[in-house]
């Protein structure tokens, strides 16, 4: 089922971009990764798009995965040249860091351009994350929902998090 909706997500986000450009602009990767950086070698282990919205995530620094993950926001948009525009948009971590936690082992995105609230949404999973204190939360797992309001002056904000109604240590829920 997981695989479905991802497939749907890309699927839209594809047809859209079509949409937009009948041929596909080529994408140099430095625009949207940046330099070279330890803390971003595992960026793209997750990636999610809607429209023009993107969300790249790293959920570990890929050496020893202690430090806790991140999921870069980029805006994509077709110039008038018809090559592609990547704006960085925000870096969103956690609301709750912790170290190995995989903040971004998972992501989805939601557009919510035609909702009468507007905005975007994101939900990122963090399938090691601690519920809890103890070894009763220990590694049970947490998605952390975000959004951004319509006025695109307003960054991303956490808006809730989840976690699992029954958790048990190592059951990387997200």
């Amino acid at each position: 089922m997981r695989a479905a909706a991802a497939c749907t997500l890309a699927l839209r986000a594809a047809r859209e971009a079509s949409e937009i450009a009948p041929t596909p602009p080529p994408l140099d990767a430095a625009l949207v990764i940046g330099p070279e950086r330890p803390d971003i070698r595992r960026l793209g282990h997750a990636v999610a798009a809607d429209g023009g919205l993107l969300a790249v995530a790293a959920p570990t620094d890929g050496d020893d995965a202690l430090r806790p993950g991140f999921v870069a926001i980029h805006r994509l948009s077709v110039d008038r040249d018809g090559s592609l525009a990547v704006r960085a948009e925000q870096a969103v971590v956690s609301q709750a860091p912790t170290p190995g936690d995989h903040f971004g082992v998972s992501v989805s995105v939601l557009g919510r351009s035609g909702d009468a609230r507007g905005g975007d949404l994101l939900a990122v999973g963090a399938d090691r994350a601690n519920a809890g204190d103890g070894e009763a939360g220990a590694m049970t797992g947490a998605v952390e929902i975000f959004e951004r309001v319509a006025d695109e002056a307003v960054p991303w904000r956490p808006a809730a998090r989840l976690l699992a109604s029954a958790p048990e240590p190592g059951a990387s829920f997200g």
